[in-house]
């Protein structure tokens, strides 16, 4: 995609940069820190280089936070039998990937790994808008519940997304919570044990009690703590 916008924009007549910079709008801080850095110097509309600016600035500085967050990050010793231990943040999350092994397994030692806690189950992509735009009610869910008996588990899929990329959107977000980087074949099997039809985000939401709950989650924005604590304990 880069490569691409990157060619458009030196084939681009000069009068048109300032449009294109009122309209793009990307996704992740990395291409928009290169677009940024790319066009600045030729944003010719005074209140257009301002706003410009604010946002260069703005996108540096999560910038920076994203990289220190990953180089203050220590060695995890881990506790998911299934998986390899990549990495644990100062903010709180764990990190694994998870390949060679069968879907059933997973679900199994999750289960016993957070015995006697609810499992809320976030399937994503980095790729995906709409899963990266729910980050934000997911942590704030998960901080109004922090004294409640449930695991956040975040399964990113390997399947256009990499283990660089993973690692940044967690720091980019600060969710703390258990996080797997998944192949993505036993994604989608995981996936399809609980009836979703493949999309990304997919909710899964199992009680303390060890009950699935099809369809108990759909957004995580759509959550209150009082719902959400009813969840838990199979109310």
């Amino acid at each position: 995609m880069m490569s691409n916008l990157k060619k458009r924009l030196q084939e681009l007549p000069q009068q048109q940069v300032d449009l294109i910079v009122l309209q793009t709008d990307l996704r992740t801080p990395e291409d928009k820190a290169w677009f940024q850095d790319n066009l600045i110097d030729k944003v010719k509309t005074p209140w257009i280089l301002s706003k410009f600016e604010k946002q260069a600035e703005e996108t540096h500085q999560k910038l920076a936070m994203i990289n220190q967050s990953l180089n203050n990050a220590k060695a995890s010793n881990g506790n998911l039998s299934f998986a390899t231990p990549v990495m644990k943040t100062d903010f709180g999350a764990d990190l694994y990937t998870v390949s060679d092994v069968e879907a059933s397994e997973v679900l199994s030692s999750m289960r016993e790994t957070f015995k006697n806690k609810a499992l809320m189950l976030d399937f994503w992509a980095t790729w995906c808008g709409p899963c990266l735009k729910d980050f934000p009610s997911s942590k704030k869910i998960h901080a109004e519940v922090k004294d409640e008996p449930v695991e956040f588990i975040y399964l990113c899929s390997s399947n256009g997304s990499t283990e660089e990329e993973w690692k940044q959107r967690i720091a980019e977000f600060q969710l703390d919570g258990t996080h797997l980087y998944v192949d993505e074949k036993i994604e989608a099997e995981l996936m399809t044990m609980f009836d979703s039809r493949g999309g990304f985000p997919t909710y899964a939401f199992i009680n303390k009690s060890g009950a699935y709950k099809p369809g108990a989650v759909s957004r995580m924005a759509a959550l209150d703590r009082g719902q959400f604590v009813n969840l838990i304990h199979g109310k």
